[in-house]
């Protein structure tokens, strides 16, 4: 169950404020709310006979505000509420002493309240930690406050007791269901909520979104984009295609939509084919085609292109942009160097693969 430990009925309300409080309740998913009077028992006959009572599990207490700090005190019958023992016990001004009294003369549990919360005014803070005779902390409340809460959850676990959620004294109907503290089971009266909390079967949870904010599942609840503004697309709960809401993104055309709601994934460069026919070779930026590794290359610095496959053309070839076709390019410009070999034969004009012109003398050289 999802209890809110912790409701203040303002005193002097009329039944139209109780109404909004239970209802509120009601709104947040809540199955069950404590109410509280402030020094006083809360109007437990209007809140039983109330339209909304059928609706949620009631349970009820006293706020006994101290000097510095509150106190909450639920008894194991409500019916204590209307005696003179607790009154007689706490006298003018309630204190430590004797709300520790109430709890020992009419049984019940007693519960710190928020210990650094000054909403409602002066607050424990550290003194939580001398409190004797308490039997859990409420450590979050409907401020939401996440340094403060961590400061009383920590208390409550120094002290080894239940860390509990309530939504504060000082909250409104709005405010109902911020906070609540959960049990594992069924608190079918007050009795059994009694005994849960001194066996500390319940833990403190914070509500971020009520049940009534929530949008429907096939308006973007569920299946709504997750923290990105927008929807991605898919299947809805009845299997339907259901397109995204994304748009055009990206500069490179890059999923932008298609009509039919589907991206269309981003053409690859690489698999374009060559005007010839051929297909582009991937991962070769010098356009070999697929299999050939060499492609079009240049036969030497300033050569001309040899297409992939053609035999390479034997002999000497001119300077780019000049010289006589068929003469040997002059040594050190473009072309095939001339080798000069020592001890031996060298060749003549027909350089290139043809037979040597003359036999140089033993041991000269080809000028």
């Amino acid at each position: 169950m999802v209890i809110d430990l912790h409701v203040v009925v303002p005193q002097g309300g009329d039944s139209a404020t109780l109404d909004r409080l239970l209802n509120a309740g009601i709104e947040s998913g809540l199955d069950g709310l404590c109410l509280f009077g402030a020094g006083a028992p809360p109007p437990m006959e209007a809140a039983r006979t109330s339209r909304f009572a059928g609706r949620l599990a009631l349970y009820f207490g006293i706020e006994f505000p101290l000097e510095r700090g509150r106190l909450l005190w639920i008894p194991e019958d409500p019916a204590a509420l209307d005696g003179e023992v607790w009154r007689d016990a706490v006298g003018e001004h309630p204190t430590l002493a004797s709300v520790a009294a109430v709890r020992e003369r009419c049984g019940g549990v007693v519960l710190a309240a928020h210990p650094y919360e000054r909403l409602a005014g002066p607050a424990f803070v550290d003194s939580v930690f001398a409190l004797k005779n308490i039997d859990g902390v409420v450590a979050a409340t409907a401020a939401l406050d996440r340094v403060r809460n961590r400061m009383a959850l920590e208390a409550a676990q120094r002290l080894n007791l239940a860390a509990l959620g309530g939504s504060g004294s000082v909250a409104g109907p709005a405010e109902i269901g911020l906070a609540a503290s959960v049990f594992p089971g069924e608190a079918l009266d007050q009795a059994t909520l009694v005994a849960m909390l001194r066996r500390k079967d319940a833990w403190t949870v914070e509500l971020l979104s009520r049940p009534d904010q929530l949008e429907p599942e096939d308006e973007g609840g569920r299946d709504r984009d997750r923290g990105r503004g927008s929807s991605r697309g898919g299947r809805d709960s009845r299997g339907e295609f259901r397109p995204g809401d994304r748009g055009e993104r990206r500069p490179d055309g890059r999923n932008e939509p298609r009509p039919d709601g589907r991206n269309e994934p981003r053409p690859d460069p690489r698999n374009e084919r060559r005007p010839d026919g051929r297909d582009q070779g991937r991962g070769d930026p010098r356009g070999a085609p697929r299999g050939d590794p060499r492609g079009e290359r240049p036969r030497g610095p300033g050569g001309p292109m040899v297409p992939s496959g053609a035999r390479e053309p034997r002999g000497p070839q001119g300077p780019a942009g000049g010289g006589v076709p068929g003469e040997p390019a002059a040594e050190g410009g473009p072309g095939r160097r001339r080798h000069r070999r020592r001890g031996g034969g060298g060749r003549g004009s027909g350089e290139g693969g043809g037979p040597p012109s003359s036999q140089a003398p033993s041991g000269g050289n080809v000028a």
